[in-house]
């Protein structure tokens, strides 16, 4: 897998690779001193004599514009056709659109339902357990004694489940792409394969996904740091630091957040180090950034309509528990089937959203490094 996706030396450049064919037929441009012209038409007094019917006999090589035989090699590849791309698996070897990412992502799940589904609930499940076994900490303690602390736990557990399964997918993603790397190439991967393949990668992506944790942790202390100061200073300068540079933080993290989406990938694929694959994934975007914002952005978008229209019996299960007392906290019961359902709704999520990062960062390679040529000769070699 490594040789296949090793990246090459130096920074890519921002631009697609031109393409030109090294063999096949003449091409139909100017012709050289000396030469005949080119053409569909034979050069003058080159026409075999007639046939005995006294009829020209039909010509053999193939005209412009006219179909190959089948089979006959092209630049195009075996049988190939200008404008057409091979597919030897879930998305044709080319510079992909949106449709080819998302179609992409769908089929690679359909066609490994084990190592995607499999592998998305078996992490879920893990990153799960530590947020209901805070919510079943809530049954120790007294509600009337200590109503602040039963509502800080009920509403911390909740976000401390929102944080893990942040961090859940991140790793997710770098494990989910290995299934996509292979499903690219038309093969199907079970999850011990998968396993085996990214388990000497851990350590590196728990190291990129604490470097990720740390800068956002300097950037939001650093922010609340200068609002505090200036608070103490005047009261509507650390008011204006903290709304201005909590909007300027926000932006930050936005931008950042598209700039290292694919490390996962160099990190599982390239088998680089997290600053590496930091610098590795910050050079892929460059020039791209809104591309890659957009679709990513949908994706996650069409991720929360899914998650929505599961979640909505909760939610009305909820308003219906709380009618009566609309004070009242969530009960046990029901914060441990919200983060279920929510693990439910994580395995089927969180494979599609992988799938469109994975695809995003295979379609920048193609576009900028030529990776669907060794693609292709992967493929073939099997």
């Amino acid at each position: 897998m490594s040789s296949n996706w090793t990246s090459p030396s130096g920074d890519p450049a921002d631009g697609s690779p031109e393409r030109v064919p090294q063999d096949g037929p003449a091409s139909y441009g100017q012709p050289q001193y000396g030469q005949p012209a080119p053409g569909p038409y034979p050069p003058p007094g080159s026409y075999p004599p007639p046939g005995p019917s006294g009829q020209a006999p039909q010509d053999s090589r193939p005209q412009y514009g006219a179909a190959p035989p089948y089979g006959s090699p092209t630049p195009y590849g075996p049988g190939g056709w200008p404008g057409m791309a091979a597919k030897p698996g879930v998305i044709p070897l080319r510079a992909l659109s949106l449709g080819d990412i998302f179609e992409g992502s769908i089929g690679t799940i359909r066609g490994n339902p084990g190592a995607t589904l499999g592998l998305s609930f078996v992490v879920s499940l893990i990153f799960t357990l530590p947020a209901i076994a805070l919510i079943l900490g809530l049954d120790q303690l007294d509600p009337g004694d200590s109503e602040a602390l039963r509502e800080a736990v009920s509403l911390g557990s909740q976000q401390g489940g929102a944080i893990l399964q942040a961090v859940g997918g991140i790793a997710l993603t770098g494990m989910l792409t290995v299934v996509l790397a292979d499903a690219v190439l038309g093969r199907r991967l079970s999850i011990g394969g998968a396993w085996s393949k990214v388990k000497g990668r851990l350590l590196a992506l728990i190291g990129l996904n604490l470097l990720i944790l740390l800068a956002v942790v300097v950037l939001v202390a650093a922010v609340v740091l200068l609002a505090v100061l200036g608070y103490l200073v005047v009261e509507w300068l650390g008011v204006l630091i903290g709304v201005v540079g909590g909007i300027l933080a926000f932006l930050a993290l936005v931008f950042g957040w598209v700039k290292v989406s694919f490390a996962s990938a160099c990190v599982v694929l390239e088998r680089q180090s997290p600053v590496a694959a930091l610098k590795r994934s910050w050079a892929l975007t460059r020039g791209q950034w809104w591309r890659v914002f957009g679709i990513t952005l949908l994706a996650h978008v069409l991720a929360s309509v899914i998650s929505s229209v599961v979640f909505i019996p909760f939610a009305i299960a909820l308003s219906v528990s709380t009618f009566e007392d609309p004070e009242a906290l969530p009960s046990v019961g029901f914060l441990v089937g919200t983060q279920l359902v929510q693990l439910v709704i994580n395995t089927v999520v969180s494979p599609f959203i992988a799938g469109v990062v994975g695809l995003l960062y295979l379609d920048q390679r193609i576009r900028k490094e030529a990776l669907d040529v060794t693609l292709m000769a992967a493929s073939q070699s099997g």
